[in-house]
């Protein structure tokens, strides 16, 4: 993050968030070794455009806009929404896929919300 908030002063928050697409990409590859890609029967419009949500929308969107937001505040205030990751995660997959929430986790997520207020307070 502090990386980020150097590099973005000298070059566009959109080209970092590539390289780090990039090198997520070619770290990754050893472990697709093992797949099975020659089954073209996996393949189907479905699981290709999954992998392009996935791609674009999850990976490159979300971490673009983290970093646009990381150039243009101080790193100490930005880095702390990464902990809003699990919630919102949570919270889409309460109201999308009807998954259940206990009490606990309920609360343990009001605390983190609380800990990104209270740590974004002047």
């Amino acid at each position: 993050m502090i990386l980020i908030k150097k590099l973005s002063l000298r070059y566009n928050t959109w080209f970092l968030t590539g390289l780090q697409v990039f090198a997520g990409v070619i770290f990754f590859i050893p472990g697709s070794f093992g797949l099975h890609f020659n089954d073209t029967s996996i393949w189907t419009p479905e699981l290709i455009l999954t992998l392009f949500y996935l791609g674009g929308c999850v990976s490159f969107l979300s971490f673009g806009l983290f970093n646009w937001g990381m150039s243009r505040t101080d790193a100490s205030k930005a880095s702390v929404f990464i902990n809003l990751i699990p919630i919102i995660a949570i919270f889409l997959g309460w109201t999308i896929l009807d998954e259940y929430l206990n009490l606990n986790q309920i609360f343990a997520a009001c605390l983190v919300i609380l800990g990104v207020f209270i740590s974004n307070q002047q």
